[in-house]
């Protein structure tokens, strides 16, 4: 099982949940691509946590990541240069500008369309991952059937 858990950062320091879903794991090995329901807003902070529950009567042993991401809104300029570029062409300016959930997220679903792509995931992957890991040729998955959570 897998556990998925989005927050919003609030002004008073607090969190807010926002969605939260468990589901099965696939049994192939992959990349699991979480959809959520959520549309994140421009100019606000957001936490991400996903674990892999790996014994669920110890949570401690769970594999877990997270992050922060914050969306903002694009210049007017960059908008333009974006909507105007060949697909090869937008997932550099995505590099340059440094909108990582974007580049990822945009070489994901091309990889399959080109060799370009799917040669630029590789290699990516490669440099942070390294040579040797199978990460490169894993193939993304699509998850989830939603478990409802009891609040």
């Amino acid at each position: 099982m897998g556990d998925f858990l989005l927050l919003e950062h609030l002004e008073n320091g607090q969190f807010k949940e926002l969605y939260y879903n468990q589901f099965p794991l696939p049994l192939e090995s992959g990349i699991i691509r979480i959809p959520s329901p959520i549309t994140l807003e421009k100019g606000k902070t957001y936490e991400w946590h996903l674990a892999i529950i790996c014994d669920p009567d110890d949570r401690n042993a769970d594999v877990v990541a997270g992050g922060i991401v914050k969306r903002i809104p694009l210049s007017p300029q960059l908008k333009s240069r974006i909507d105007r570029a060949s697909l090869v062409t937008k997932l550099q300016i995505y590099g340059e500008a440094g909108l990582w959930y974007d580049f990822f997220a945009f070489l994901t679903e091309n990889q399959q369309r080109s060799r370009i792509f799917r040669e630029a995931w590789q290699t990516i992957l490669k440099r942070e991952f390294g040579q040797e890991s199978q990460i490169p040729q894993a193939q993304i998955l699509s998850c989830c059937s939603t478990i409802a959570r009891d609040n």
